[in-house]
């Protein structure tokens, strides 16, 4: 049900976390969805058996990987096994950017060093941990409850234009200044500045200070000329949560006074050019204390090519944290390889397969174990760049889908246990689909294969006008099927997946190349004004709601249904109205992608395009089909992703609107959603103490990740003995 007439508060139990009622419409069949798939990904390994969470209400599943990392830790007599714990991070001090108003920087590792905000556990999906959050830790020492600080007390929304953020005051960065609503403001503002908007008359500032502790931030309203009012419901502007703390002020307010006092566009833009280029290294933020957080950097002599090391703070309200130092690895995914089977990673992301993969079982040390193990709200998509002419058939795009055996290509890539495949292809994550989709609907679509199918793959080959010639499929104009495969070195899954697809496609008749590069490049070939490839990755879709995923961006690293604005000098969002001189009813989005589309009206029936009369607009009938009316119905993608969004929408017809275009995805095939992770913790039993095995601090991430939040939040403690059980 929506609320559109009243101020709206998240509902905040006694506890500090977010009520339960409040984070999807069909909460219940989400969290069984997760835990049968959690189950299923555990197949295989599990000699343990179904536990609860203390308090809660999911039911989650231990995967006898380290059912003791909890024990005993020793008394807290004499030193501690260790005073540093040793984590990783793919990223360098010289290659290090965390000025986040340079597009594309590679700030990997930034979340290390940034305090926590409003973390969310990440089974749950949407369940915020709100400041003062309440856990049992019967293994912290004095410690039977712990009370988390973090930056959001509250977050309120009055729709259809108004959000609050209630915060934490008392937390401060490393030199001592607030984190506060001052600080966002100016962090903020630098953005409007960035972007030139200050001296555009269709533009405002959204965003004030109500006092120091509360920020107000809203859509447009449209108040000034030749702006569209962005009217939402609740359920919508209850995704859009402040996820990180601002930018220190020490840096920002120079550059806000010098914004303020800007006299002019041209004035502004020269400002924004020296924001742009004004880098914040790893150096840097401990030279100038620019950070926040638990564990800080006191100099720059603490920063190494190798590593970085960062102390426990004494200013910081966190007094059960017992590990005075955190040490992070500077690696790049076949450096951290090594050091994990060597053991000098205390603690890391990830599952730990029996075989298979780069690490696993056999390899590492036995004091190396999995600490839990869950199924996350994430994975990965493949994207297909329309405006190569060979991607615009839809037939392409499927037969590519269907020629790969997608089951063995993330096998290979993340180990046996380490995804499950997406069954149902409506563009959204399994549990998502399954969390707002009825089985009849999810039942009633086309379900692509996933283990490889290349004699239907070439079926539709023939059926897209392409014909096998010396072994290369040759399109009807006599162009080969040529594709060049871009994806990002950063990752060491990622590069074994495309070599994987790569020799797949390869022996079923495509020209692949395949470049691996590193982040901030494949940052920029994936940018909208870029598209320096033809077929890449991402990781998302980034949505736990059908108006997440169903939606339009312009940016670089998320793909949503549609693509952003071509129209647009600063590519956004599609337009679905005239609203002013400055735009236009897009009929494309900036990725080439049709908008005004036909469907069938039996999503089993993807063969219709071959008896489409023609093509809606340029191109053929496999790029744009005009499908008979009798079968088919026509809809406009960009007003129903915004449609999706109004204040007006019901919830039965946001319920309509999310199953035409997972009609639209499962017809079109626009990119492909492949797989989603299942992940974990893994960590070292020997010097260390972890919770116990599905409790939640464990599966609560602090913005994207789960180890920097068990390091930040203090819930690893210290150990006084090296005792262990071996693993299962």
């Amino acid at each position: 049900m929506f609320i559109m007439d009243y101020s709206y508060s998240l509902l905040m139990a006694h506890n500090g976390k977010q009520d339960e009622s409040e984070i999807n419409p069909s909460r219940r069949r989400y969290i069984q969805a997760i835990v049968a798939s959690t189950l299923a990904g555990a197949a295989g390994c599990n000699q343990g058996g179904d536990t609860s969470d203390e308090g809660g209400n999911t039911t989650t599943t231990t995967t006898g990987g380290n059912e003791t990392n909890a024990s005993d830790g020793g008394d807290a007599q004499g030193d501690p096994v260790s005073t540093t714990i040793t984590s990783v991070v793919n990223n360098t001090p010289q290659n290090s950017e965390l000025n986040p108003w340079i597009e594309g920087a590679d700030a990997t590792g930034q979340t290390w060093v940034r305090e926590l905000c409003d973390p969310r556990n990440v089974v749950q999906g949407s369940a915020i941990q709100y400041n003062g959050a309440e856990y049992e830790t019967p293994w912290i020492e004095d410690h039977d409850t712990i009370e988390l600080p973090t930056i959001t007390n509250d977050l309120r929304y009055e729709p259809p234009y108004d959000k609050y953020w209630d915060m934490n005051t008392e937390l401060t960065y490393w030199n001592g200044e607030p984190i506060n609503a001052p600080a966002k403001l100016k962090h903020e503002y630098l953005f409007y500045g960035r972007d030139n908007q200050i001296f555009n008359e269709t533009a405002t500032f959204n965003n004030e200070v109500i006092d120091d502790s509360t920020f107000h931030w809203w859509n447009n309203k449209g108040e000034v000329e030749g702006q569209q009012a962005n009217p939402q419901n609740v359920v919508v502007m209850q995704t859009d949560v402040p996820t990180e703390a601002p930018f220190n002020p020490t840096f920002t307010t120079p550059y806000y006074e010098r914004f303020q006092d800007a006299a002019n566009s041209d004035e502004v833009n020269q400002i924004a050019n020296e924001l742009t280029g004004d880098r914040v290294t790893y150096n840097r933020i401990a030279d100038e204390q620019l950070m926040s957080g638990l564990y800080k950097v006191e100099s720059t002599d603490d920063v190494s090519a190798e590593r970085m090391l960062l102390k426990k703070r004494d200013d910081h309200p966190n007094d059960w944290a017992t590990i005075p130092e955190l040490e992070l690895r500077f690696a790049n995914a076949d450096r951290q390889d090594i050091l994990n089977v060597a053991g000098k990673i205390d603690i890391d992301e990830g599952i730990i397969s029996e075989s298979g993969g780069a690490v696993n079982r056999e390899m590492l040390p036995d004091y190396i174990q999995q600490v839990d193990s869950f199924l996350q709200t994430g994975g990965d998509q493949i994207l297909f760049n329309w405006n190569n002419k060979h991607l615009q058939n839809v037939w392409v795009r499927r037969a590519l889908i269907a020629a790969a055996d997608w089951e063995t290509a993330t096998a290979n890539g993340w180990g046996p246990n380490g995804t499950i495949p997406i069954e149902d292809h409506t563009g959204m994550l399994q549990t998502v689909s399954q969390g707002y989709f009825s089985d009849e609907f999810l039942n009633s679509l086309y379900s692509y294969p996933t283990s490889g199918d290349k004699e239907l793959a070439a079926e539709w080959m023939r059926k897209g006008g392409y014909t096998l010639e010396n072994g290369i499929w040759t399109a009807p104009d006599g162009t080969q099927a040529e594709l060049n495969l871009v994806q990002r070195a950063t990752y060491g899954g990622w590069v074994t997946l495309a070599q994987s697809l790569q020799a797949e496609w390869q022996d079923f008749g495509f020209k692949i190349g395949l470049n691996a590069i590193e982040g901030s490049a494949h940052n920029n070939a994936l940018k909208p004004e870029n598209l320096n490839y033809d077929v890449s990755q991402i990781w998302g879709p980034n949505g736990e709601t059908p108006h997440q995923v169903y939606w339009t961006q312009g940016f670089w690293y998320i793909e949503t249904l549609v693509g952003g604005d071509g129209n647009d000098p600063l590519p956004n969002e599609v337009d679905a109205e005239t609203t002013g001189p400055e735009t236009t009813h897009d009929v494309k989005d900036i990725q080439n992608m049709p908008l005004e589309v036909d469907i069938p009206n039996d999503p089993q029936n993807i063969g219709l395009v071959n008896e489409a009369s023609g093509s809606r607009g340029d191109g053929d009938k496999f790029y744009w089909p005009d499908l008979p009316d009798s079968q088919s119905e026509s809809i406009d993608l960009a007003t129903l992703i915004h449609e999706l969004r109004s204040v007006d929408t019901d919830a039965e017809r946001y319920r309509e609107i999310s199953r035409k275009c997972a009609r639209f995805y499962n017809f079109y095939m626009k990119d492909f959603v492949f797989h989603q992770y299942t992940s974990g913790l893994k960590g070292n039993v020997r010097d260390f103490t972890y919770p116990p095995e599905g409790h939640e601090l464990n599966r609560v991430w602090h913005e994207f990740g789960g180890d920097d939040f068990e390091v930040l939040s203090g819930s690893v403690q210290a150990k006084y003995n090296e005792e262990y059980e071996p693993p299962q």
